[in-house]
């Protein structure tokens, strides 16, 4: 069954795609977009295609269409006249979707200031096992970042088809006004559909890769001469009709380099225009038309004289033009007669040749013994050996001398320089920002918001109006009231950089932050570039960069760069912060211009501070979050301003004086060399100690590995809400990269704190990373540090209670495995053990001899009245996902090998008979990947949904009648907890504090972990009896409702936590 209304409509076509289809679907049905329907058209596949859609079709999201086969082009244009959604996502049944491409996709259709209907995105290249392919020529034939209309219409005709069709998501009306896709086209229909829509509409391409595009090996018939023949046929009919429709002022923009007469005119003048600009083209099917055009065009006397007089052209010239343009090949018809003759006499003489090579090789044979034993030979041996020890091991790569000497000159040990930190003056800001503001009166109450918001306090903020002219900037400035915040009026027009320059003469701050007035930073940037500026002594700190409003682009920079780098291309982001002493060294910004005399004032300034001895070093976090208001990403890729390499070219040529040999070598040598500071901490700890005067809360650090989506990050989560709601200061610390599948809860502290570090992204050293810790620990004056699961907070533990004994160490265990190893290593260094289960306190207290007044047992709990209240969770969003009439049986967490999903997989391979019985598993991990294929191998498609992440699993959570909890370690799994508030029961492993919360026959079952049978036969007991499966549930509910609320949970851990404040005996 069809959903009725679905947003979007995901349109793949298949052919004998056995090996591929299932992952294509499964990562269409595992969209975070839920409203949406896959319609898949299978022509006339011959192998197992059609057996495995059909293994899917239990999915009401599914419409299939079988079909004879009949090209990719009709199958297309069939799915695209079943959809019923308002958008079409193409998609071809070898390829793969990111999870949230749809969201993403759609979000930028939604939230985009411009009307944009056709989106495109990056993706990446695999190969027939799913393997990325790194160096294909396809990677540099697709377009992969944002261009405009006119650029890829230049790109069109000059390249081809540079869009690759199956990350196109487009409106379908569109599709349907075109007249659908030409059936007679087997290469080229989509590039005469891009073509077709780009003469009207625009189209954007968003970078991040969306999509996992497969080359296949069968797929290099592609290119046998059959094939190529009857596509040059179809690019020859495609640019006959390139240009029509096209209006005059699209094909002037588009092509402005290449006319031969720039102000031409409509009729005649545009005609032979277009047929000059054939004859430009390199490829001779395309010059033919050009030929063609221009033969047929010049017969007309009226016409001829024109070009004659405009262009300089006549029938002499044509009669050249065609002698030259040999569009028969007659030429290489002849050339290759001759080469054939020149073959069959190399054959006689290779024949000859033969009989010598082999009396040849014997000799050779002779001679390799000897040389192998020669001094050369071991020498050679020796060279390569000392090449590996540099770091190149293949030997098959030459290198230079330079590059020999680079590779040398990196093994030589860094240089430490020791300096001592000043005071910086109490009564000045340590940073000045400023924020050059001209016509963006709209939006400078954002840049200023987002300053205010950090997590450093100790600035102030400068806004220059530049001479605004529009309405109403002027007036928004006079009425702002913002803290800390001093406006300048400027008479006249002034550029951005003479406006910040004027920002920085009135600045008191030791540093400068330029901020753009519609432009934005995120809470900890200032905070992170001034710790880095003053405790390792670095000129300039600036950070990758977020890109928002039409465009979602990261822009990622060099973490060290040289004056090397900065020549080239500019690797240091707009709201860089840097010293204002190295700013009056490097003669302050200097504008060169606007349109096409722009050129990037910011990147003028960092080469010079750079040239003169500034060490930068960039943040690979994203800090900066830049605003695209329409196509172009910036003004320096603004088609109207010179391009980059130009621009670089004359940056290089203004500052030529400071690039000087020794200029190269100090900023080689600037990279090499590390600052020891003493006392690097004081300005930025006494900052803060000055702003707190009189402390008012207690402030816990929440030191975690990571913040991934999952059971114990929703407790901490619930933890550390209520504890900020009840007068607690809250902040995270976290010291291990995860990927992004497994979810990133972020966003979730974000709205408790903003003081959420992630220590791997902004120090790309651990070395460094106790020096942030220490700065933090004193600056905040932190009370507790409450440990859960981070082994780098561990190993720092006997360092911190030595240099900061009154910190209270807390730490949580969840089972009494894992962690439990370094809780006792460093038993002696933590005050309270707060542990989710009796059993961990008993082997606490038995095996271990801890003392009973360090340990607390906190049975974690939920939010029971609002939550996880069946009454508030809304089931219509995943109807259309699970089958109808079903007995659903779920796993729910993470993948990985302690929690047995792979044993899960047998219970449903145990029960696959069993057609009344369905199941569901939700969450990622390390054993996802393998759980999928074991699904695969067994044929399961048809008995359980997989779809691994979700965002919300409540909504499956309620739908579900028995949750399964088969793993062979927990403590009190927190899914446990969700499922028995949402009156789910449970048939769970009988480990770790599970046997205190399930209670046979009352809200669930316990079984043997390494017993699957045991666990299938209750599945089946539950599913019998429709009257044990009432009891069971309404149990499961009252026993949620009387024992695991929250609230019971958020007092206990607010009652120690006081408690050791207050050195009060628990």
């Amino acid at each position: 069954m069809a959903i009725n209304s679905p947003l979007v409509s995901v349109v793949m076509t298949t052919y004998n795609h056995e090996k591929y289809i299932a992952e294509a679907i499964n990562s269409v049905l595992n969209q975070t977009l839920t409203n949406f329907e896959l319609v898949i058209v299978n022509d006339g596949s011959n192998d197992r295609t059609d057996e495995i859609i059909k293994s899917f079709l239990h999915d009401r999201r599914i419409v299939y269409i079988d079909q004879e086969n009949q090209g990719t082009s009709i199958a297309t244009n069939n799915a695209i006249l079943t959809a019923k959604g308002k958008y079409i996502a193409l998609f071809s049944g070898d390829d793969i979707c990111h999870h949230q491409r749809l969201e993403k996709q759609y979000s930028f259709i939604c939230n985009s200031d411009f009307n944009y209907k056709i989106v495109f995105s990056g993706f990446d290249i695999i190969d027939d096992n799913g393997k990325l392919v790194i160096n294909n020529l396809l990677n540099n034939w697709f377009i992969q970042q944002n261009k405009s209309p006119t650029e890829i219409i230049n790109l069109f005709f000059f390249k081809g088809n540079c869009l690759n069709a199956i990350t196109a998501f487009i409106e379908r009306q569109l599709i349907l006004d075109m007249g659908l896709f030409h059936i007679t086209s087997i290469q080229t229909q989509d590039f005469e559909m891009w073509i077709k829509l780009i003469k009207h509409h625009e189209f954007f391409i968003i970078s991040e890769k969306l999509m996992r595009y497969r080359i296949r090996d069968d797929n290099k018939n592609l290119s046998s001469s059959d094939n190529q023949i009857r596509t040059n046929f179809e690019i020859y009919e495609l640019y006959k009709i390139i240009f029509d429709n096209m209006p005059i002022k699209l094909f002037k923009e588009a092509f402005q380099q290449h006319l031969k007469k720039p102000h031409f005119q409509e009729g005649i003048e545009y005609e032979l225009e277009k047929a000059f600009l054939y004859l430009s083209h390199s490829s001779l099917l395309v010059k033919t038309i050009g030929c063609e055009k221009l033969f047929k065009l010049l017969q007309d006397q009226t016409i001829l004289s024109i070009s004659k007089a405009e262009y300089n052209f006549s029938l002499p010239e044509l009669y050249v033009l065609t002698k030259n343009t040999d569009i028969f090949n007659t030429s290489l018809l002849q050339q290759a007669q001759e080469q054939l003759q020149q073959a069959q006499e190399q054959l006689q003489q290779t024949q000859e040749q033969l009989q010598q090579t082999q009396e040849q090789l014997q000799q050779t044979q002779n001679t390799l013994c000897s040389i192998e034993s020669s001094k050369f030979w071991k020498l050679r041996q020796k060279w390569f050996k000392f090449r590996r020890l540099i770091g190149i091991t293949n030997n098959e790569v030459s290198i230079s001398l330079k590059g020999l000497l680079k590779k040398l000159l990196n093994l030589l040990p860094k240089f430490t320089t020791i300096v001592h930190q000043k005071n910086w003056y109490k009564d000045r800001p340590l940073v000045s920002v400023i924020i050059p503001c001209f016509n963006y009166g709209q939006y400078i109450d954002e840049a200023i918001d987002s300053v205010l918001s950090q997590t450093f306090h100790n600035f102030e903020i400068i806004v220059v109006d530049g001479g605004s002219t529009d309405n109403s900037t002027i007036s928004i400035l006079k009425s702002l009231q913002k803290p800390k915040t001093t406006i300048y009026y400027r008479e006249g027009r002034h550029l951005v950089g003479d406006n910040r320059n004027f920002g920085i003469e009135k600045a008191e701050g030791k540093y400068i932050c330029c901020l753009d007035a519609d432009d934005k930073i995120k809470p900890t940037y200032l905070e992170k570039a001034l710790f880095l500026l003053e405790v390792y002594a670095y000129d300039i700190v600036s950070t990758s960069v977020q890109c928002f409003g039409n465009s979602i682009e990261t822009w990622n920079v060099l973490p060290n760069p040289t004056l090397e780098n900065i020549v080239k291309a500019n690797q240091v982001s707009t709201v860089a912060v840097f010293s204002k002493q190295m700013w009056k060294k490097a003669n302050g910004y200097h504008d060169y211009g606007i349109g096409k005399d722009y050129i990037s004032e910011d990147w003028d300034l960092w080469l010079r501070m750079i040239a003169i001895g500034a060490r930068v070093i960039n943040i690979s976090e994203p800090l900066m979050l830049y605003r695209v208001h329409g196509k172009h990403t910036s003004l320096s890729n603004h088609p109207e301003s010179m391009n980059l390499k130009d621009q670089a070219k004359t940056l290089a040529s203004f500052n030529q004086e400071y690039l000087t040999h020794q200029a190269y070598k100090r900023s080689w040598n600037n990279n090499r060399t590390s600052y020891q500071v003493i006392d690097g901490n004081i300005n930025l700890t006494n900052s803060y100690l000055e702003q707190i005067k009189e402390k008012t809360k207690l402030k816990i650090l929440f030191a975690l590995p990571f913040v991934i989506t999952g059971g114990a990050d929703t407790i901490l989560l619930q933890i550390a809400k209520y504890l900020n709601e009840n007068g607690f200061d809250i902040s995270v610390i976290t010291t291990i990269k995860t990927d992004t599948k497994f979810g990133d809860n972020t966003i979730r502290y974000e709205k408790i704190t903003q003081e959420i570090y992630h220590l791997y992204k902004f120090l790309e050293s651990q070395e460094k990373w106790k020096d942030y810790i220490y700065y933090y620990l004193e600056s905040r004056q932190i009370d507790i540090i409450f440990i859960v699961g981070s082994v780098y907070f561990y190993e720092i533990l006997p360092d911190i209670k030595k240099d900061f004994p009154n910190i209270k160490i807390v730490d949580q265990l969840f089972n009494e495995y894992g962690h439990i190893i370094n809780n006792r290593k460093y038993a002696e260094l933590i005050d309270m053990n707060i542990l989710a289960s009796q059993v961990i306190q008993e082997i606490l207290l038995q095996k271990y001899q801890e003392s009973e007044k360090k340990t607390r047992v906190i049975v974690h709990g939920v939010d029971t009245k609002r939550e996880f209240n069946p009454i508030n969770i809304d089931q219509q969003l995943i109807l259309d996902i699970i089958p109808e009439g079903k007995f659903i049986v779920s796993y729910m967490g993470r993948f990985s090998e302690e929690k047995c999903p792979d044993k899960f997989i047998d219970l449903v391979h145990t029960l696959r008979d069993n057609k009344d019985v369905y199941f569901l598993m939700l969450g990622n991990g390390p054993e996802y990947d393998s759980v999928k294929l074991k699904i695969a191998e067994l044929g399961l498609h048809d008995k359980i949904y997989a779809p691994g992440f979700v965002n919300d699993n409540k909504p499956f959570l309620k739908i579900t009648d028995l949750l399964i909890i088969i793993s062979r370690i927990e403590g009190i799994p927190i899914i446990l907890m969700e499922g028995l508030s949402l009156g789910v029961p449970v048939i769970a492993s009988r480990i770790g504090g599970i046997p205190g919360i399930v209670t046979d026959g009352y809200n669930g079952f316990l079984c043997d972990p390494n017993n699957t049978h045991e666990f299938a036969n209750q599945i089946i007991k539950v599913y019998s009896d429709k009257n044990l499966q009432s009891k069971l549930k309404v149990n499961a509910r009252t026993y949620a409702e009387e024992k695991l609320d929250i609230s019971k949970m958020n007092d206990e851990y607010i009652k120690i936590f006081l408690s050791l404040i207050n050195d009060n005996k628990l």
